[in-house]
């Protein structure tokens, strides 16, 4: 399991609202070695300022690990609620030291 929690303080000229938080909690399978499955519940403030609803998504994906340092994930983001985007595929390399 993983979570993490943030905030940002939005300096804008747009009249969008200034205050953004997030938390997310994650949960990590590992089907092998190489394969891990992941699952990602998020909450976000809405930057219009006129909306008290959250911006949620769902990030479903799954981590091929193809050495001890590099993996690549790949994975779709579902979004609930009028203000978050449907859906998007997402994909990122991860490279540690």
């Amino acid at each position: 399991m993983h979570a993490d929690g943030g905030y940002r303080n939005f300096d804008n000229v747009q009249g969008l609202r200034e205050h953004l938080y997030h938390v997310s909690a994650s949960v990590i399978y590992t089907v092998h070695a190489t394969l891990k499955l992941v699952a990602d519940q998020s909450v976000e403030t809405s930057p219009d300022p006129a909306s008290s609803n959250s911006v949620r998504y769902t990030t479903l994906g799954a981590i091929w690990v193809f050495s001890p340092s590099v993996g690549l994930g790949c994975g779709v983001k579902l979004g609930h609620g009028g203000l978050a985007i449907d859906h998007s595929y997402v994909c990122g390399l991860g490279v540690r030291k």
